[in-house]
């Protein structure tokens, strides 16, 4: 497993060799990151939270840059067996690529790395009656795409904030293509994320 995961990492780190000016860490230019995108993984330190029926069980639509540098989350959301539209307005906080806002609890949101193109990376941490819960979150352009995102979602893993080695379990979400037609929440695979994707008529 350890050498899986480093060889994981050694081709994230050998792509951002041959792409350098496409992976962003810091400096992040949020008009860019708008758009459409679809959710492709999710992995929390609590995985009821991001399980079925969870409260963090949320499928991205878009993300809208505001005129004060807040952001708009436009989800997806299964309640009570009906699919039910969300907006989160995540407030920009003065750090760099961190915002804030409360749904479900006090939210600190990061984005930890993108490139614009194909994925983006989000971190959060909800604190909630006093209790804590981080969440990754893997966005892309392709729900498909295979390479590039797992690597990077592979290297989040182990590199995210204030997490401790092993500390997250991953739920790739199964989602299909980011158009407003939903994705029922049980194709959700809770497997090693290089497992199959359904497609949208298997579901």
């Amino acid at each position: 497993m350890l050498l899986l995961l480093l060889g994981l990492v050694l081709s994230l780190a050998l792509a951002q060799k041959l792409y350098p000016e496409e992976i962003v860490e810091q400096d992040f230019n949020m008009t860019r990151a708008a758009g459409s995108w679809s959710s492709i993984s999710l992995a929390s330190d609590n995985v009821m939270w991001i399980g079925v029926n969870g409260d963090l069980h949320l499928f991205i639509r878009t993300i809208e840059l505001l005129l004060n540098s807040s952001l708009l989350f436009h989800f997806r959301f299964w309640m009570q067996g009906e699919c039910v539209f969300v907006t989160v307005v995540c407030e920009k906080t003065p750090k760099n690529a961190e915002f804030s806002t409360v749904y479900r609890g006090e939210n600190k949101v990061l984005i930890l790395e993108t490139d614009y193109w194909m994925y983006i990376i989000f971190y959060l941490k909800n604190v909630r009656f006093g209790i804590e819960t981080q969440v990754l979150a893997l966005y892309g352009t392709d729900p498909w795409l295979p390479g590039t995102p797992d690597l990077a979602w592979a290297a989040a893993l182990c590199t995210a904030p204030d997490l401790g080695r092993g500390s997250l379990s991953p739920h790739r979400t199964g989602l299909g293509t980011p158009d407003p037609a939903y994705t029922s929440p049980q194709s959700v695979l809770r497997a090693h994320p290089s497992a199959q994707r359904p497609l949208a008529g298997q579901i």
